[in-house]
C-alpha cells in the first residue's frame, strides 16, 4: 500500500462503511445526496447519536446524471427532463470538489462496485471512461444513451464520476489511486460495516432476470471473497468489530415477481416448493424470464456464497467479524410469496385522523400506487425494485444496530416513512407507467404515441445507468 497521509483527527472515527450502492444508499437508480443521507450506515450512525461531523458521506450538490425519480414526476415534458440533465453534466464534468472541505467520507461506499474493486479498483480505467463524458456528450437523456465509452458504459463511466467524488472528495493529489480499503487500513475505524457482492451477479439476475449465477461463478467469487478478507484483516488493533450483510436471495427481490400479473392480483398462491412457475423483472435495460426452477436454483447458489463468506470472514478475522443475515430477515418479510399476513410486513403510520391511523404496510412486492394515486403496496424497495426506500434502509440499520449489541438504539419506521419523498408522495400512474415499460420491452412494439416514446425512452436511460450494465458496450 502507498504511504498514503491523513491528519490525526481522521484516525479513530467510531464507524466508517465500505460496499456498494446499498450501502450508498441509492434508490430508484439515483445517486444524490439527499439519498446518501438516508443510506443504512448513515442512519446507524444517527441511532447512535453520530453527528454529520463524526459520521459525514458524500455531499455533492448535483445528482450523478440521472434522477429516475424527478424525471418520472416532469413526464412528458421530455425538455424539462433535458434541461435537469444537462444541469447535472455540467456540474459533474468539471470534477467538483466537496464543499465541506472533508479529506475523505466515514461512508465511503461506492454505488456498482463489486469485490475487488474493494481492493484493486482500477482508477485509470474509470478515469478515462468518466474523462470521456463532455456536456455535450452528456447534456440530455439521448446524449447519454449513446455515448462512446472507452472499454465499457454509461454505468461504468458514472461508476468513475462517483468514485472520485467519494474517495478522494477533496481532490488531493497525495490520495489520488486510493482503495477503499486503504482508507480503512489508515483510519481504523472502530467498528466498519461492510456491504459488497451484489455486483457479482445477484443484481443482474434480480434486474435483468437471469440466472447470472454457477456454481463456477460462485467458486470465483469466494476466492475475491478470501483476497478481501486478507486485506482486512491488516487493518489494526484499532477496530474492533467489522459488521459484514449476507446477500439477500433473488426470490426475495421485489423487481422479479410472479407473471403473468393476474398471478399476483388473483391471489395465487405458489407451489409446493414456495416457487412460482414464473417471474418477470418490472424494470431492467431487457425483458427477462426465469422459471421456478431456475430462481430456486439461483437462491440455493446465493445461500451457498452467504455461508461461504461467513466462513472465509471467520476464519481470518476471528471474533472481529460479526453478521447480519439479510436473506434470513428477508425470509420474515416476504408477501410476495406468503401473502400479506400480521408478522410479514412494516407497519407504518403514514398519518393520523384525530384516533384513527392512516396505516401502510411495506413488504417485497413491486412497488404500486392504488386509487387516488396512494400508496397501494411494495415500499421495500424503490422504483427499481432493487435498492431499498427509506423505510427498507431503516430496516437493514436496525438490524446492523442487533449484530453490533446496540439493541437500545433503533430507527423508527414511522419516521422513515414521513421522510422518504418517494412513499410519501408516489410519482402520479406509476404503476400504468411500470406496465408500459415492461410491455414495451417485452413486446418490442414500436409505440405510436410521442409521449409514451418519452416515458419510455426516459425509463430506458435510467436503467442503462444499473451496475448490471457495467462494462456493456
Amino acid at each position: 500500500m502507498p504511504a498514503y497521509q491523513l491528519p490525526s483527527d481522521y484516525k479513530n472515527p467510531p464507524l466508517m462503511a465500505i460496499g456498494d450502492s446499498m450501502y450508498q444508499g441509492v434508490r430508484s437508480l439515483t445517486m444524490s445526496a439527499p439519498l446518501f443521507r438516508q443510506s443504512p450506515p448513515a442512519q446507524v450512525a444517527r441511532a447512535l447519536g453520530l453527528g454529520p461531523a463524526v459520521f459525514a458521506g458524500p455531499d455533492p450538490e448535483r445528482p450523478i446524471l440521472i434522477d429516475m425519480e424527478a424525471f418520472i414526476r416532469l413526464l412528458p415534458d421530455l425538455s424539462a427532463i433535458n434541461d435537469q440533465v444537462a444541469k447535472n453534466a455540467a456540474y459533474w464534468t468539471r470534477t467538483p470538489l466537496s464543499p465541506s472541505g472533508r479529506l475523505t467520507f466515514e461512508n465511503a461506499a461506492v454505488a456498482s462496485m463489486d469485490i475487488t474493486d474493494l481492493y484493486d479498483f482500477d482508477w485509470d480505467l474509470r478515469m478515462r471512461q468518466a474523462d470521456a463524458l463532455t456536456v455535450a456528450t452528456a447534456s440530455s437523456l439521448r446524449a447519454l444513451a449513446t455515448a462512446k465509452i472507452p472499454d465499457g458504459s454509461i454505468g461504468d463511466a458514472i461508476l468513475g464520476l462517483n468514485a472520485r467524488y467519494t474517495l478522494n472528495p477533496a481532490g488531493r493529489s497525495d490520495l489520488e489511486g486510493i482503495q477503499p480499503v486503504d482508507l480503512v487500513k489508515i483510519r481504523e475505524p472502530e467498528t466498519l460495516l461492510v456491504n459488497i457482492g451484489s455486483n457479482e451477479g445477484l443484481f443482474h439476475a434480480g434486474f435483468e432476470a437471469q440466472a447470472a449465477l454457477t456454481e463456477d461463478s460462485v467458486r470465483e467469487i469466494t476466492k475475491k471473497y478470501e483476497k478481501l478478507a486478507g486485506h482486512l484483516r491488516e487493518v489494526g488493533p484499532g477496530t474492533r468489530r467489522m459488521v459484514f450483510n449476507t446477500l439477500v436471495l433473488p426470490s426475495q427481490v421485489p423487481n422479479l415477481m410472479p407473471a403473468p400479473e393476474s398471478v399476483t392480483y388473483d391471489g395465487i398462491p405458489p407451489g409446493p416448493d414456495g416457487y412460482f412457475d414464473l417471474y418477470e423483472n418490472r424494470m431492467g435495460f431487457g425483458y427477462g424470464t426465469l422459471t421456478g426452477a431456475q430462481m430456486k436454483q439461483q437462491d440455493k447458489l446465493v445461500r451457498a456464497l452467504n455461508a461461504t463468506m461467513i466462513e472465509v470472514m471467520r476464519r481470518e478475522l476471528g471474533d472481529r467479524a460479526v453478521f447480519v443475515d439479510l436473506a434470513e430477515q428477508m425470509a420474515h418479510l416476504d408477501r410476495k410469496h406468503q401473502g400479506l399476513t400480521k408478522t410479514n410486513a412494516i407497519k407504518v403510520v403514514r398519518r393520523r385522523w384525530g384516533i384513527f391511523p392512516d396505516t401502510s404496510y411495506i413488504t417485497n412486492m413491486m412497488l404500486e400506487e392504488g386509487l387516488g394515486n396512494a400508496f397501494k403496496w411494495g415500499g421495500f424497495c424503490g422504483l427499481d425494485g432493487m435498492h431499498p426506500s427509506v423505510v427498507g434502509y431503516g430496516k437493514i440499520a436496525n438490524e446492523v444496530l442487533t449484530a453490533m449489541g446496540a439493541t437500545g438504539r433503533r430507527v423508527t419506521y414511522n419516521r422513515c416513512f414521513r421522510e422518504d419523498t418517494l412513499l410519501s408522495d408516489l410519482p402520479w400512474l406509476w404503476t400504468e407507467l411500470m406496465f408500459l415499460y415492461r410491455d414495451y420491452r417485452k413486446l418490442k412494439s414500436r409505440l405510436k404515441d410521442k409521449s409514451d416514446q418519452v416515458k419510455v425512452e426516459t425509463l430506458s436511460v435510467a436503467a442503462l445507468t444499473a451496475p448490471s450494465s457495467k462494462g456493456m458496450a
